[in-house]
């Protein structure tokens, strides 16, 4: 989730720069898997594969915990909107 957090981000501030140019140029993506899965994935199979993990964690009764993660530590700026039906 990291990953792809910080992927989207950097991709999101760069488009239309192709993902070697953005690998080359941007060294906090060096070590990203999702940055690295974009070489030979589109958007799309990268989305569908986040969105597969996300659904995982959902059904394991984890997700409270990510969303926490995200929001509390690593990512303070994003929309945080999460409803656990309480």
């Amino acid at each position: 989730m990291d990953d792809y957090m910080e992927y989207t981000l950097v991709r999101n501030k760069n488009k239309g720069v192709d993902i070697e140019t953005l690998l080359q140029q941007n060294s906090q993506l060096a070590n990203n898997s999702v940055a690295q899965m974009a070489r030979t994935q589109s958007e799309e199979e990268i989305e569908a594969n986040m969105r597969n993990c996300v659904a995982t964690i959902n059904e394991n009764g984890e997700i409270k915990i990510v969303i926490n993660y995200l929001y509390e530590k690593k990512y303070p700026n994003i929309l945080y909107v999460y409803d656990d039906g309480g």
